[in-house]
C-alpha cells in the first residue's frame, strides 16, 4: 500500500505560493535546491516580483514586466550595481557630478564662472560612493535632478525653481541634497515612517510632488525648504460628477493613487473623486499653519483653485458587481477607467482602460466643465481603425502615446490644440503640418517602452536596456547625450543645417533628424567609444593632407550619403559587451549597461543604469594596451623651464600647480601609460548606395541588407 504521508514537492503550486513569502532569498534557494520539482521554481516571478519591489520599492515601470529571471537578476544587481549618469546642460549644477568653478583666465583679472555641461553620460558619483544608498528611480526637473532611494528619501541638486535664482538658497549648494520635511518628521534615510518614506513622486518645472506610503502628499518647490503637506479640505460641490462618483465609491476609501506634477498644475490621482488639479507653486510657499493638529506641522489647505477633470471618476466595477446606475455604465462603456495620465502645459492626456487616448484643457477653469475630447486622429497609419493605446507619457508640449502593437506615436500641444478647437467646429478643418501626430520609422517596432521628453529633445528607452535620442539640442549643450563636436558627435548625425550632417557649428542649436537614418542613435556609456569617436573624428590614422580630402568629399555627398556614414559608426558602436572575446566567462544577462528608467526636462537628462563592472573592466582591457614611454632625455634648462612656469601662473593670479603636474627631468625613469587598438586605424572607406567610393586605401564597406560588410573591388 503506498505511503499516505503526503511530500511537500508534491503540494499544489497554489499552497506553495502562499508559503513562499515567508521565506527570505536564502531559505527559498535552499528550499528549492531539495528536489527537481522545486527547482523548477527557484526563478517563478511570484517570489522575486514582490521580493525585489518591496525590497527597493521599484516604481510600476513597463521594463519591469517581466519574467522571473530577470525579477530575480534585478534582486541580486540592484543592490550593487545601480548608478545614474546625467548630460545635458548644468545649469545650477542640476548634473550633480561636476560643479561649475570659478576660474581667472590668462590675461584677465576677472573671475569667470566656467560652464560643466556634458555632452557625453557622466556618473553621479555620490550615488557609486554610497551616500544615497540604492536608487531605485531618477526624473528631471526644468532645473534639477531628483532621486527616490530605496528607504524612500528623495535626494535633489539644481535649483527647483530656476526662475528665482535670485533668492539666497543656501542649501542648494553643488551635489545632492535630501529633501526636507518639517520639523518632528523622521527623515526616511534615517529612520522609516509610513508618513513620509516616498512611494512614488513626480517632478515639475518646479515643484516635486510625493505621495508617501501612507497615502499623504508632499509638495516642494524649494530645496532649502521643508516640504508641505497637501489636504484636500474639500473640493468644488458644484462638480456633480464628484457626488456621483462619492455614491458609487461610498464603501471605498478615496485613497490617493498618484501624483503627478506638470508644466504649470500638479494634480493627483484619488479613487472615487478622479484626477484633481490645481496651480502649481513658485519659490518658498506659504503653507497654513493648522490648530486643530498639532503634529501636522506646516499644511497646505488646498480648499481653493482645485478642480477635477470630468470624466475620470469611473472605475471598473470588480467581480460579480455591476454599475449602480445607466449613466456610470454610460461612463464605463464610452470614456473607461483611467489607465495613467499625464500633464502637459495647459492640457491633462488620459489613457483609459477602453485603449483611447482623451485630452482635457486646463488652461482655463472654465474649460474643464467641457469635459473630454477624445484623440480620435491620433493613429499611427492614415485611415487606420481599432487602434487601440496602451499608454501614455510625456512632458511640457509633447506626449507619446502607445499602441498595443508596438508603434510610438508622437504629439505635440499644436495637435491638443487642433483637437479641441475641432470639437466645438461643425465641418472640419483642415490640420497644418505642424498639428499633425508624428510617426518616426526609427520608432516603430523597436521595442519602445518609455519616451522621456525635454523641452526640444527626447530619448526613447528599448525593452533591451538601450535608449535612442531624437530631437533638437538647444546651443550645443549635449542634452541628445551623443558627444559634443571635441568628442566626433557630428559622426553619429548630430548637425547644424538641415542639409549637411557634417555641418556643425559649436553653441548652435543641433538637430537629430530620425527620418534620415536607418535606424535611432543608441546613447553610448562607454568612456572607449567617446576616445573612438575623437580619434575618428580627425581622420583617424591618416596623415592631415589625406583627411582634408576626404573630408572635404563627404562634406559635398548628399545627405543621404552622410547619413549613410553615420550609419556606418552606429553598426560599428554597437554591442561591444556582446562580442564572444568580451561577454565570454561574465555572468551578465543584459551585457555592461543596462538603462532601467530614462528621464529628461528642460535641456539636460539622467537615466538609472545598472552597470556591470566586470564587463566594463573586460572592455577597457580589449580597447587598450600598455605602452612604456620612455623617459625624459636630461637637461639642465628642465628645472628652469618648471621655475618661470610657475613664476607666470603666481603672475597671473593663476592657483599654484601641483607638483605632479611638471615632469622632472632630473629623475628619469620609465612610464607606462594607455594607448587605444584603433590609434592605427584610418577612416573607414565606404562604398555608397550610389556606387561612389569615399576614402582612403583599405577595406571597403558597402550597406547589404541593412548591414554593412566588407566587400572585393572589381
Amino acid at each position: 500500500m503506498a505511503d499516505p504521508r503526503l511530500n511537500f514537492a508534491s503540494l499544489p503550486t497554489d499552497i506553495l505560493y502562499l508559503i513562499f513569502p515567508y521565506l527570505d532569498p536564502r531559505e527559498f534557494l535552499a528550499l528549492c535546491s531539495t528536489s527537481k520539482t522545486l527547482w523548477s521554481l527557484h526563478k517563478d516571478s511570484s517570489y522575486w516580483h514582490p521580493l525585489t519591489r518591496s525590497t527597493f520599492r521599484l516604481p510600476s515601470q513597463p521594463l519591469l514586466k517581466a519574467d522571473g529571471a530577470r525579477w530575480q537578476w534585478l534582486y541580486k544587481t540592484l543592490a550593487t550595481q545601480s548608478r545614474v549618469y546625467t548630460w545635458g546642460e548644468n545649469k545650477f549644477d542640476c548634473l550633480g557630478h561636476t560643479p561649475r568653478r570659478w576660474e581667472t583666465l590668462p590675461g584677465n583679472r576677472q573671475r569667470v564662472l566656467l560652464p560643466t555641461d556634458a555632452a557625453w553620460p557622466t556618473e553621479m558619483s555620490a550615488v557609486r560612493d554610497g551616500a544615497v544608498g540604492v536608487v531605485v528611480d531618477v526624473q528631471c526637473g526644468g532645473w534639477s535632478t531628483t532621486l527616490l532611494s530605496s528607504k524612500g528619501a528623495l535626494y535633489c541638486c539644481g535649483r527647483l525653481d530656476g526662475l528665482h535664482f535670485w533668492r539666497d538658497d543656501v542649501a542648494e549648494t553643488p551635489g545632492l541634497e535630501p529633501l526636507l520635511f518639517p520639523p518632528g518628521y523622521p527623515n526616511p534615510k534615517d529612520r522609516y515612517d509610513p508618513v513620509t518614506a516616498i512611494a512614488q513622486f513626480s517632478s515639475g518645472r518646479s515643484n516635486v510632488l510625493g505621495l508617501s506610503d501612507s497615502g499623504r502628499i508632499w509638495l516642494w518647490a524649494n530645496v532649502a525648504d521643508p516640504a508641505v503637506h497637501v489636504r484636500f479640505l474639500h473640493l468644488d460641490s458644484n462638480h456633480t460628477e464628484e457626488a456621483r462618483s462619492s455614491t458609487q465609491s461610498s464603501n471605498l476609501t478615496k485613497r490617493v493613487l498618484k501624483v503627478v506634477a506638470g508644466w504649470d498644475r500638479l494634480s493627483a490621482y484619488i479613487s472615487g473623486v478622479g484626477i484633481v488639479i490645481w496651480t502649481s507653486r513658485r519659490g518658498s510657499l506659504n503653507p497654513n499653519t493648522t490648530t486643530t493638529e498639532a503634529t501636522d506641522g506646516l499644511e497646505l489647505e488646498m480648499n481653493y483653485n482645485v478642480h477635477s477633470v470630468p470624466g475620470t471618476w469611473y472605475s471598473r466595477p470588480k467581480g460579480n458587481a455591476r454599475d449602480i446606475d445607466p449613466e456610470t455604465k454610460t461612463l464605463g462603456e464610452t470614456i473607461g477607467q483611467v489607465m495613467n495620465y499625464i500633464v502637459l502645459e495647459s492640457y491633462v492626456v488620459v489613457v483609459t482602460d477602453l485603449g483611447k487616448v482623451f485630452a482635457a484643457n486646463t488652461a482655463n477653469n472654465s474649460d474643464l466643465s467641457d469635459g473630454l475630447v477624445e484623440l480620435t486622429t491620433l493613429s499611427p497609419a492614415a485611415g487606420k481603425t481599432n487602434v487601440r493605446f496602451s499608454d501614455v507619457q510625456g512632458s511640457f508640449r509633447t506626449f507619446a502615446a502607445f499602441t498595443t502593437d508596438g508603434n510610438v506615436v508622437i504629439g505635440s500641444r499644436d495637435y491638443l490644440d487642433y483637437m479641441w478647437t475641432l470639437r466645438f467646429e461643425e465641418k472640419s478643418s483642415e490640420a497644418v503640418d505642424s498639428s499633425l501626430p508624428k510617426y518616426y520609422p526609427a520608432m516603430q517596432h523597436q521595442g519602445i517602452i518609455s519616451v522621456a521628453f525635454g523641452d526640444y529633445h527626447m530619448h526613447a528607452l528599448h525593452s533591451n536596456g538601450q535608449v535612442s535620442s531624437f530631437g533638437t539640442e538647444p546651443q550645443s549643450c549635449g542634452a541628445l547625450g551623443l558627444g559634443g563636436h571635441l568628442d566626433g558627435g557630428w559622426l553619429r548625425g548630430i548637425s547644424n543645417s538641415p542639409q549637411a550632417i557634417f555641418q556643425y557649428r559649436p553653441g548652435r542649436d543641433c538637430t537629430l533628424p530620425p527620418e534620415k537614418f536607418s535606424c535611432g542613435r543608441r546613447i553610448w556609456f562607454e568612456q572607449e567609444k567617446k576616445g573612438w569617436l575623437n580619434h575618428m573624428s580627425r581622420g583617424g590614422s591618416l596623415k592631415e593632407q589625406i583627411w582634408k580630402r576626404i573630408f572635404q568629399q563627404w562634406s559635398r555627398a548628399p545627405g543621404e550619403a552622410q547619413a549613410e556614414l553615420t550609419d556606418w559608426f552606429e553598426q560599428m558602436g554597437a554591442d561591444w559587451d556582446k562580442q564572444p572575446d568580451v561577454a565570454g566567462g561574465v555572468d551578465s544577462m543584459f551585457g555592461a549597461y543596462f538603462v532601467l528608467s530614462i528621464a529628461a526636462a528642460g535641456w539636460h537628462s539622467a537615466s538609472l543604469v545598472l552597470v556591470n563592472d566586470e564587463l566594463v573592466r573586460k572592455i577597457e582591457d580589449k580597447y587598450t594596451v600598455p605602452v612604456a614611454v620612455p623617459p625624459p632625455s636630461f637637461s639642465p634648462m628642465g628645472p628652469v623651464f618648471g621655475w618661470l612656469y610657475r613664476l607666470g601662473r603666481r603672475f597671473l593670479g593663476l592657483e599654484p600647480a601641483d607638483s605632479g603636474q611638471i615632469e622632472d627631468s632630473t629623475a628619469p625613469a620609465t612610464k607606462t601609460q594607455l594607448k587605444y587598438t584603433w590609434s592605427s586605424t584610418p577612416f573607414p572607406r565606404i562604398k555608397l548606395s550610389t556606387g561612389q567610393v569615399i576614402g582612403s586605401d583599405g577595406p571597403t564597406w558597402e550597406r547589404k541588407d541593412g548591414v554593412f560588410v566588407i566587400v572585393e573591388e572589381s
